[in-house]
């Protein structure tokens, strides 16, 4: 072998990897890797759902603030009887709508941290 022939190499070339489908990459796994994976995948479903939730709440509390509008508590669905929260004042209250839609007041007003514990009590 010659000195200069010894410094030239030869290129090769190796096109890229493609993606890898969930099904491929199990299909040669170990059962314990197919549970770590299968794990893995919920874990980050569960994570992107509350996300997903926590995104949505902040904007239904935006909206609210900027028209005035109460919104309704958990349990509660927007437009129908039941607790609503006036975030800028920090209270709730209970509303009872009759048929012909007028909003009645039928508990006092209370703070937000009240109507929780009264919530994990199952009292409402």
């Amino acid at each position: 072998m010659s000195p200069q022939s010894a410094n030239k190499f030869t290129l090769v070339y190796q096109p890229p990897v493609a993606a890898v489908s969930s099904v491929e990459a199990t299909r040669h796994a170990s059962e314990e890797e197919k549970r770590r994976y299968e794990a893995a995948m919920k874990i980050q479903s569960q994570v992107r759902r509350r996300q997903g939730k926590s995104m949505v709440n902040a904007r239904k509390e935006e909206l609210a603030e900027e028209s005035g509008v109460l919104q309704s508590m958990p349990g509660t669905v927007q437009g129908e009887s039941g607790w609503y929260q006036d975030k800028q004042k920090g209270v709730v209250a209970h509303f009872q709508i009759d048929a012909d839609g007028e909003w009645n007041l039928v508990s006092d007003l209370i703070s937000e941290d009240q109507w929780w514990a009264l919530r994990q009590q199952r009292l409402i």
